[in-house]
C-alpha cells in the first residue's frame, strides 16, 4: 500500500482548510487525521509506505513519526504524477499481479474519498 501523506506544515495541509479553520488548527486536524489513519493500517497485515511530499526533509517526519515506518518519497508535478510514479516505484520493488497481498493500492491522507473507503474496508473486516 502507497499512503500519500504530506509533513504537517502551515501552508502545505489541504489547501481549503485554512481559510475556513485557521492554519494552526488546520495543521492540528491533518496530523490527526493522519495518526488516526497510521493507526488502523499499523492493525493491518500488509507492508505500506508512507509516500511523503518532497517539499519538506524527511528528517522532519522521523521526529514525529519514527524510524519504524518505511519512507518513499513523492515524485512528479503533480497528484496524478506522483501517483504514476509511486505505481512504477512499487513493481520495480516486486509489488507483482498475483494475491491481494501483492496489489498496488494507494491512499490519500487528506482525501475524503479515503476515508470512506477505509472506514468501509473496516467495516468488512470486523
Amino acid at each position: 500500500m502507497l499512503f500519500f501523506i504530506k509533513n504537517p506544515e502551515k501552508g502545505k495541509v489541504k489547501q481549503g482548510w485554512p481559510s475556513a479553520i485557521g492554519d494552526k488548527m488546520a495543521v492540528k486536524l491533518y496530523k490527526r487525521f493522519l495518526l488516526e489513519m497510521l493507526f488502523t493500517l499499523n492493525g493491518g497485515t500488509f507492508i505500506f509506505y508512507l509516500c511523503y511530499s518532497p517539499e519538506s526533509p524527511l528528517s522532519n517526519l522521523k521526529d514525529w513519526l519514527g524510524d519504524d515506518y518505511l519512507y518513499m518519497p513523492q515524485t512528479g508535478e503533480d497528484l496524478g504524477e506522483r501517483m504514476k510514479n509511486g505505481f512504477v516505484e512499487a513493481i520495480s520493488m516486486n509489488f507483482k499481479k498475483g494475491g491481494p497481498d501483492r496489489q498496488v493500492i494507494f491512499l490519500i491522507c487528506h482525501s475524503s474519498l479515503s476515508r470512506k473507503a477505509f472506514t468501509l474496508s473496516r467495516k468488512k473486516t470486523q
